[in-house]
């Protein structure tokens, strides 16, 4: 985890709920703890929770931390996916149009 400044954004879908903090640069993508590798066990999901970074071209720029609870996994990913989007608007006000 790093310790540098974040930006923060809580993401919703269903009853699922994840609070995300965004931080530039490389570094692990976590979820309640683990590598999101390892909380994710579905790869169609991936592509959902990546898709905000990717269609904002900063895929290597940024890293996060989730705390993600509630409803099942597609729902979770979906939150944690509003999360992501949400938050990289928070860093970058310059994104929204491309986001939306």
């Amino acid at each position: 985890m790093s310790e540098s400044k974040y930006s923060y954004a809580v993401g919703r879908r269903k009853t699922a709920v994840a609070e995300i903090r965004l931080y530039k640069g490389k570094g692990t993508n976590t979820a309640n703890g683990m590598p999101l590798e390892a909380y994710v066990k579905r790869a169609d999901l991936f592509t959902a929770i990546y898709s905000p970074l990717k269609i904002a071209g900063v895929y290597e720029s940024f890293h996060f931390d989730i705390q993600v609870s509630g409803s099942g996994e597609s729902a979770q990913a979906q939150a944690i996916r509003h999360a992501v989007a949400r938050a990289l608007v928070v860093a970058d006000e310059n994104l929204r149009k491309s986001l939306k």
